[in-house]
């Protein structure tokens, strides 16, 4: 047999699920493309749960199929089928039984199934494929027919008689997969046919010495569900509509063998003695905590009876709908006449239901033919039928329900169907009892009637009314419906005013009852003040139609545009609620009480303005004496382009009025908060304007009271216009900004003639992002990742240019590079390499004098910072045609002698090349770019002072910069590079270390806490950088403090010593950089006592060169002592694979300098790189700051915020901690 289990639904409801969904698994793919393509299917029902079908195969030969529907006798249902095809008679499934299966579910003849109830599907054999299968299996499988010649059963166990001859499904299918798709045998072997195997005659005959020679055992599984039933709660229609809420009963139901519910509900009490918990399974015991909590046990001292369950409307939409989908909720159609018959209710889980008028008509319209003319003379209103119908309906988009469909409908906000329960939607008006009561007039009294000509009248009417519920009018009527957002108006009189008592001038009555209050307790012994207020009447505007607050109607008509407004009390509620804040009072009657009031709201004239202004900025219309008051709208932007600047100009729109950039910027200049429009009315100034103005001004420059932005920002002003709501700018702007756009996708350039080698995908964009600039006469920042190659992309481009210049006919003048010391030799071996067809000068020696005429000469001139700080008067006199910063970072500082010497020089064109373009804060950008582009960023105080407002406003300043700033990392562009490794070792401090070190850090502990105290950290900041370099030092060997102790062991060197025996013994070669040339130099006191050979550099070493060529090349060499600063950068160590940091830097950016000295192009084993950090020391809370101040430095051009200089008090505690 074939098996189709779902999990048994409790009460058993049928719910069509097809048979399609349940049993073509068990199909072949085939078959049932075949069956779906079969058209013609006879079908008859003999009796209930048998079906008979005639069709024809492929080859138009008639069959016949018989499918019957019985209970199973392991529970759930058994579909037996019998199939006259060739596929069918050998009892497998085939298309036409597909087909017959389709045509079933079709038409729903076994539409009674329920989703959960568990389908067998039996396909019975005829006799003679029986017959067929049985001589099969005699002559191929011998086994098979001892075994089931003695009657062996499916389940492997033994019976005195054999099995008739049927074949099931199950055996076929199973068997099918198991032999992994082969065509599976079946044998039904003949009592007798041959003897049993040794094992199973050996097995038998024990077996009867131990069993009886009958056995027989009956299976009872005792279901508490088939005596007791299951749970089910009733919905009482009647009770639920009085109450207003759904009333549920709590009923037991029978279960039938196949578990579904049956028979008459029976009412029970929850919490009686007859029905204790015990008596409900696990999910019955959930159902019942959820609807009314735990039933009450033996043990609590008030038992409670439930015989009645409400469910509140706030708990509706999740308990009903959670009955519903367990079946479980269920309601009697009639239960008075037939109490038997129960339905079950499913949830609608749709958009609620709406209570509405809706006008229909009653005939249909008819519609003549008309002329050209008549079409072309305009709208014309469609004809109105004779006769129209205003009903009361239930809505929901396009669906439409009368009244009397539904069983019942609850204020609570449920619907209750015939089969089904749906949300109603519930609104304040709704829950009121005149809403209510149209419904049940609607219900009782039917529609109202009325002539075509007569439907204004009637929709006039209906604005009249309190509650005026949903209206739909049809478009003959000519008619719209809005119902859109008030406007609220507040008119002030000046001459109308009421007299206040009050205590004392400078104290406002909070309320009318305070007032009364005032008026009638003490009356003489108090001092009254006359206090003067302005009287206010409130409006609400709806689209242009004006309704008064205090106006009792629910709507309003305009009969000349054919408007139907509803007005929206929650809406106009909230807006009166705003009035107190604002210091509005109620009105107040005079004395005798004789007086009608004739104003809605009193303002203390005192409090005019700032009460004006606070509710304009809210978002009301507030007029005064004839004078209206605006809230301001939006602003919008507009960028127009001069000779050589753009001018930016921003307007605020108040409904209409608009007041430009030098009114607006006066107003805010001189504190205020409003400005006088055009026509008269005054604008109020939202208090956010100041903030929206303030970035724009903050790097512009004032003209004529407008912004101006010099040519050069053009990407500053537009990543200031990036986030504001409205901006627009002329063609000229649109133009530049397109083809800067373009320098952010770059397109790649082959290599030039005259490069030797061949550059990387990535380096020929960068090649051609450099042509870029050069086109368009920018100065730009080469910041890729480390070791990506630079120095080879600015050589390629270097080629490049010359070769222009000579087929151009440019003048020839050289180009000048400024490297740090340590990176001349550097470039120079890399031109040679890879431009050899450059001329190459070494302008850093002695002899630079004697060439300073000859510049001209060259085509590249290499020189260091400090030469060029010398030289700066020579060199600013020369026009290069490139000027390019190598480590360009080295001119971070604005101020420093080099950034001021570099801006001096005069090029065509400018470039900068660095790995990290900031390394402590986004403000060194400005000293870089106002070398590439001066001006692109303002004035250097100005972005200071504009960086101040956070991460936003350095999102502002990283946009600005992007075209002229590519970066590539390694993860995005080397896929072929090794993986690198990064740990970090903790090394345990002996005993005398961790006693120098905590004695050292008490004395800073105590005489920093005291002078931060006094003065301040900044004040202490000497101090506070002194006490850190001690206790690092202290951290990293006692010898760097005391020279004394420089023979002992520490615990960083002995880590080191131990790990550099083993890597060394393998072959690897290894890197260790240290900022603190002392500690190398203990280092090597170790190494030569240990014999082992090292190179090393610092920044006073002079044929750097030589040395990195000693490592790299010399297989003996395997060692590189290196000090971090000094060798961080421009060094290409791609021989060794280990590196060991044996201090930590507060710049991160400073140690993944020194590991890209080996993790780098060419670099061709993985990377592992160590830093060695002493437990419980300075240089684990320096780790722990370098996290939780990293945010920069996963920034685009960033690469860590300065930790010293952003030092805070806590921070020191927590170092010194």
């Amino acid at each position: 047999m074939m098996h189709c289990s779902q999990p048994l639904n409790p009460m058993g409801v049928c719910s069509m699920t097809s048979l399609e969904k349940r049993l073509f698994h068990l199909f072949d793919r085939a078959d049932v493309k075949k069956a779906r393509l079969i058209e013609s299917v006879r079908v008859s029902c003999p009796r209930v749960g048998q079906v008979s079908a005639t069709l024809a195969d492929e080859e138009g030969q008639s069959h016949e199929v018989l499918l019957e529907l019985s209970v199973g006798r392991r529970g759930g249902m058994t579909l037996e089928s019998r199939c006259s095809s060739r596929t069918g008679r050998m009892g497998k499934p085939c298309a036409l039984l597909a087909a017959v299966i389709l045509e079933v579910d079709r038409r729903g003849l076994f539409s009674g199934l329920h989703d959960h109830t568990p389908v067998v599907l039996d396909i019975i054999a005829s006799d003679q494929e029986d017959t067929v299968a049985e001589d099969s299996a005699g002559a191929s499988d011998g086994i098979g027919d001892e075994s089931e010649s003695e009657g062996v059963d499916r389940d492997g166990s033994f019976s005195n008689a054999a099995s008739p001859a049927r074949i099931s499904t199950t055996n076929q299918v199973t068997r099918g997969r198991s032999h992994r798709g082969r065509e599976p045998h079946v044998a039904v072997g003949k009592r007798g046919s041959s003897r049993l195997p040794v094992w199973a005659t050996d097995l038998e005959e024990r077996r009867r010495l131990v069993e009886p020679t009958v056995r027989t055992y009956a299976l009872t599984i005792i279901d508490s569900r088939r005596s007791t039933g299951t749970l089910v709660f009733v919905l009482d229609v009647a009770a639920s509509s009085d109450a207003q809420a759904a009333v549920l009963i709590p009923c037991r139901m029978q279960l039938d063998v196949a578990g579904n519910a049956t028979g008459r509900p029976r009412p029970i009490v929850l919490g009686a003695t007859d029905w204790e918990a015990e008596q409900f399974d696990t999910q019955e015991r959930t159902i019942l905590a959820q609807l009314v909590g735990e039933i009450g046990s033996h043990d609590s001292p008030e038992r409670r009876t439930i015989s009645r369950i409400t469910v509140s409307a706030q708990a509706a939409p999740t308990q009903l709908a959670m009955l519903c989908e367990t079946g479980r909720l269920v309601v009697q159609p009639e239960p008075r006449r037939s109490p038997e018959t129960v339905l079950p209710l499913t949830w609608d889980d749709g958009r609620p239901w709406e209570f509405a008028f809706v006008l229909e008509p009653e005939d249909t319209v008819t519609i003549r033919a008309e002329t050209v003319k008549e079409m072309t003379d305009g709208e014309k209103p469609l004809p109105r039928p004779g006769k129209a119908t205003l009903r009361g309906m239930l809505v929901r988009g396009s669906q439409r329900k009368d009244l009397r469909e539904p069983q019942a409908i609850l204020r609570s906000g449920l619907v209750i169907f015939a089969d089904r329960l749906a949300r109603l939607a519930v609104t304040e008006s709704s829950r009121s009892p005149s809403s209510t009561g149209w419904i049940e007039q609607f219900e009782r009294r039917g529609p109202i009637e009325l002539s075509g000509t007569q439907t204004d009248g009637l929709i006039e009417r209906l604005a009249l009314l309190a509650d005026v519920p949903r209206l739909e009018l049809p478009a003959w009527t000519g008619w719209r419906v809005e119902s859109g957002a008030p406007r609220p108006t507040l008119v002030l009189d000046d001459s109308s005013t009421a007299a206040a008592d009050s205590d004392d001038d400078s104290v406002d009555p909070v309320d009318d009852a305070m007032a009364a209050d005032s008026r009638s307790q003490k009356k003489g012994r108090r001092r009254v003040v006359s206090r003067v207020q302005l009287v206010g009447h409130i409006w609400f505007d709806y689209g242009g139609i004006q309704i008064s607050a205090d106006d009792p109607a629910g709507g309003a008509v305009d009969a000349a545009q054919r408007i139907f407004v509803r007005r929206d009390r929650v809406a106009e509620r909230e807006a009166l609620s705003m009035l107190p804040r604002y210091g509005a009072l109620p009105p107040r009657a005079s004395e005798n009480g004789d007086d009608a009031l004739t104003h809605h709201v009193e303002i203390p004239r005192a409090r005019l303005d700032a009460s004006v202004s606070q509710l304009a900025a809210s978002g009301w219309a507030v007029e005064v004496a004839g004078r209206r008051y605006r809230p301001a709208g939006s602003v919008a932007w507009n960028v127009t382009s001069g000779i050589d600047w753009f001018e930016l100009a921003g307007t605020v729109d108040f409904g209409g009025i608009s007041a430009e950039m030098p009114d607006l910027l006066a107003a805010l200049a001189r504190g205020e908060r409003s400005v006088e429009l055009s026509d008269g009315s005054i604008g109020i100034l939202p208090e956010t304007l100041a903030v929206q103005f303030e970035p724009m001004v903050a790097l512009a420059h004032k003209h004529e009271g407008r912004l101006r932005y010099g040519r050069i920002q053009v990407a500053l002003l537009d990543a200031l216009l990036a986030g504001q709501p409205q901006s627009h700018v002329d063609e000229a702007f649109e133009k530049i900004r397109e083809e800067l756009s373009r320098g952010e996708r770059p397109e790649a350039e082959d290599e030039p003639e005259g490069f030797i080698g061949t550059l990387r995908h990535y380096q020929r964009e960068g090649l051609g992002w450099l042509a870029f600039l050069e086109r368009m006469g920018l100065g730009g920042c080469l910041a890729d990742d480390m070791g990506l190659g630079k120095t080879i992309q600015v050589l390629a481009m270097l080629v490049r240019r010359l070769a222009v210049m000579r087929s151009g006919g440019i003048l020839h003048r050289p180009t000048l590079v400024v490297v740090p010391k340590s990176l001349v030799f550097n470039w120079m071996d890399e031109a040679t390499k890879f431009a050899p067809s450059l001329r190459v000068l070494n302008h850093t020696g002695n002899t630079r004098a004697d060439e300073s005429q000859s510049l001209a000469d060259w085509d590249l001139v290499l020189t260091t910072y400090g030469t060029l700080r010398r030289d700066i008067v020579r060199h600013r006199e020369i026009e290069f045609d490139y000027v390019v910063l190598d480590e360009a970072q080295s001119i971070k500082n604005a101020g420093s002698q080099a950034a001021k010497a570099c801006r001096l020089l005069r090029a065509r064109h400018r470039l900068a090349v660095t790995g990290t373009p900031v390394e402590n804060h986004i403000g060194e950008l400005w000293s870089i770019f106002e070398f590439l582009n001066p001006g692109q960023l303002g004035n250097a105080s100005r972005l200071k002072r504009f960086l101040v407002g956070g991460r936003s406003s350095s999102d502002v300043v990283a946009r600005a910069v992007r075209p002229y700033l590519l970066r590539r990392t390694k993860a995005q562009v080397l896929s072929d590079l090794p993986e690198k490794t990064e740990q970090t070792i903790f090394c345990e401090m002996g005993e005398s270390q961790r006693k120098s070190y905590d004695e050292l850090r008490e004395h800073y502990r105590v005489e920093l806490s005291g002078r931060i105290g006094r003065m301040g950290v900044n004040r202490s900041r000497i101090a506070v950088l002194e006490a850190l370099l001690r206790l690092r030092q202290t951290a990293c060997h006692p010898g760097l403090i005391d020279p004394t102790r420089i023979d002992e062991t520490g615990a960083k060197l002995e880590t080191l010593l131990a790990q550099l025996g083993e890597v060394l013994d393998e072959g690897h070669k290894v890197l260790v950089f240290s900022q603190f040339t002392s500690f190398l130099a203990i280092l090597r006191r170790h190494l030569e006592a240990r014999g082992i050979p090292y190179e090393y550099l610092d920044g006073k070493t002079t044929d750097r060169q030589a040395r990195v060529a000693h490592f790299q090349e010399d297989p003996t060499c395997k060692l590189f002592l290196v000090s971090l600063k000094a060798g961080g950068q421009g060094l290409n160590l791609t021989a060794a694979d280990y590196i060991y940091i044996l201090d930590p830097w507060w710049n991160p950016a400073v140690e993944a300098q020194a590991v890209d000295r080996a993790h780098r192009i060419g670099q061709t084993r993985r990377v592992f790189a160590y830093r060695l950090i002493a437990r419980d020391t300075v240089e684990e809370k320096i780790l722990s700051l370098q996290d939780r101040k990293r945010e920069l430095a996963e920034s685009i051009v960033r690469a860590d915020e300065s930790m010293i200089s952003s030092l805070t008090a806590e921070d020191v505690e927590l170092l010194l901690s």
